[in-house]
């Protein structure tokens, strides 16, 4: 018989309390017996939980283990979502002053304003009136948007230049002209080059000395008889207008609206002017010729038959 299963005999037996004193002295002889001595001190002190306690044991430590990968997943979560707040509020900011860095200019009632835009093109800005255009990659798109009434010397050779306004669109090389577009009347006048503009989705191709306008309703061509708009001096002067357009240029100028007498003819024509600081007297040089009268309460203006 081999040592290993000599020992094993004689460790069973010493388990069972079953070696004699011959036996007993060869274990300790061979070392073992301390060995196993201390493996029985260690295992005489275990002892298994009881079975319900043990799987709620189990539970607890399961759970504990996952709140603790929660933390660690959540916290991890947070700082991904707050690196991409910060990001998508750096990218937001970024978009804002550069992509959409826009400039306005806006007058007052009876005021106007030049302005020289980026790339040396001129504006003179009539009353109530505003332009707006975005600084970024000005030299590559030049645009800009109007409401009221605008004159523009627009510089030679520096690529298309549009004017976008509520009613339609102008691009141009390089020329002079003006755009009103207040309430429903819409007019553009060239001077000098070459414009093509859109008027209530209708396209029209104008040089110097032509214009175009629009009621909202009607739209018609006409002649052009001034090298420059009549509104940047002391008088607006009109050749053969609607009395609606011309009222349409006194509100804008002073910053009144109307009421009207039943009966009274918007379309009724109108040849002559009306003075740019004086709304009392430019209603006068306005209405005397067409046999009407008015009364006027703040910015009010009731025309009377």
């Amino acid at each position: 018989m081999s040592n290993q299963s000599t020992n094993k005999d004689l460790y069973t037996k010493w388990l069972n309390n079953e070696l004699s004193d011959t036996e007993l002295d060869a274990l300790k002889a061979s070392g073992d017996l301390a060995v196993m001595e201390k493996i029985m001190s260690v295992t005489d002190s275990w002892s298994l939980p009881k079975p319900k306690k043990s799987y709620q044991d189990l539970k607890t430590t399961i759970s504990n283990q996952t709140n603790k990968k929660s933390k660690v997943i959540s916290m991890y979560s947070f700082l991904r979502i707050a690196a991409s707040i910060i990001l998508f509020l750096g990218i937001s900011y970024f978009t804002h002053h550069r992509f959409f860095d826009t400039t306005k200019f806006q007058t007052l009632a009876q005021e106007t304003k030049n302005i020289t835009l980026p790339d040396g093109s001129k504006v003179i800005l009539n009353s109530n009136s505003s332009i707006s255009y975005n600084n970024y990659n000005w030299t590559e798109n030049r645009a800009l948007k109007v409401n009221g009434q605008a004159y523009f010397d627009v510089q030679k050779n520096k690529g298309t230049f549009n004017v976008n306004f509520e009613n339609g669109s102008i691009e141009v090389l390089g020329t002079q002209f003006d755009i009103l577009n207040h309430h429903k009347i819409s007019s553009v006048n060239c001077y000098e080059g070459k414009i093509a503009t859109t008027i209530n989705k209708k396209e029209f191709t104008l040089t110097a000395n032509m214009g175009v306008k629009s009621n909202g309703i009607t739209i018609e061509e006409f002649t052009v008889n001034n090298t420059e708009p009549t509104w940047t001096s002391n008088f607006t002067y009109f050749n053969n207008a609607s009395l609606e357009e011309v009222l349409a240029n006194l509100s804008l100028k002073y910053g009144v609206t109307y009421k009207f007498d039943k009966g009274i003819n918007l379309n009724k024509s109108f040849t002559g002017q009306f003075v740019n600081n004086d709304l009392k007297l430019a209603l006068e040089m306005v209405l005397t010729p067409m046999s009407l009268k008015f009364n006027q309460a703040d910015s009010i203006v009731n025309i009377i038959k």
